[in-house]
């Protein structure tokens, strides 16, 4: 039972961070946006400033919903990888397409960039920051180690472009904004199926299922995960924390600018 409310804690605390890094990635893009709007001779290439600054991140994004749709059987129409702007806000990419008749691949579509990210985060930690596989899948006993096994070994890569194309990619894994209703009702079928299956499997094979080795080996994946998108949300939480006072100090600046304009106008 004890290993049943782990795994359970270790999901929600998932769940918690890519919330967490959904709310922030969005103030991330909203305060780039904001920034380079207050300066005059960038003010109109706006756009394609941020469109080449987030490719990576929209890239794996955008492309990974296209590739799911396509294997669905959707018709592509139109890929965006460049933002622009709409009624509410800026937009950074998206795909349009012709469904099928048959709805239910939607909500693993909207979760196809959390499916490929959680790789390519994985492929980072193991293949450019030398994480071994050993660490990565440490028992959940040493989640706090390992976690802090990860800090080290990213911050002795020491490469300010690989920092960027993991910040980049790591959030581009996230879904979207209307990505996560669809996410939940794929999940929710997902569960229903599971769920039974796991009953079905209990009564065949109870003990072989409820082995301890079969659930250090779920626990260990939770755990993977877990510290994974934790790393995701830490990361926008230190730039989040930057930005407030260079945004507020940016802000201070402008403002006292368009002052001293407007009294230099009334002269």
């Amino acid at each position: 039972m004890s290993l049943l409310v782990i795994g359970l804690a270790l999901s929600i605390w998932i769940v918690l961070m890519l919330l967490m890094v959904y709310r922030l990635q969005g103030d991330i893009v909203i305060f780039g946006w904001s920034m380079l709007s207050m300066i005059p001779i960038v003010r109109h290439l706006v756009v394609p400033i941020l469109g080449l600054v987030f490719l990576p991140f929209v890239a794996l994004h955008e492309l990974s919903h296209a590739v799911l749709r396509f294997l669905a059987g959707f018709k592509i129409r139109r890929i965006s990888l460049f933002p622009e702007f709409v009624e509410g806000g800026i937009r950074l990419g998206y795909v349009e397409s012709e469904p099928p008749g048959d709805q239910i691949f939607v909500g693993y579509i909207a979760a196809a960039p959390l499916v490929l990210g959680s790789v390519v985060i994985l492929g980072f930690l193991r293949y450019v920051f030398d994480v071994p596989w050993i660490v990565l899948l440490s028992r959940h006993e040493r989640l706090l180690t390992t976690f802090a096994d990860v800090l080290d070994a990213i911050f002795a890569n020491g490469n300010l472009v690989t920092y960027y194309l993991f910040f980049m990619l790591a959030n581009g894994a996230m879904p979207g904004s209307t990505d996560w209703v669809k996410v939940l009702r794929g999940l929710i079928g997902t569960f229903a199926i599971l769920a039974l299956v796991t009953v079905i499997l209990v009564v065949v094979g109870g003990d072989v299922l409820l082995s301890r080795d079969n659930w250090d080996w779920w626990l260990s994946a939770l755990s993977l995960l877990a510290i994974a998108f934790t790393l995701v949300a830490v990361m926008d939480a230190v730039v989040w924390l930057i930005m407030l006072p260079v945004g507020s100090l940016a802000k201070r600046a402008w403002i006292r600018k368009m002052v001293e304009q407007m009294g230099e106008d009334e002269e």
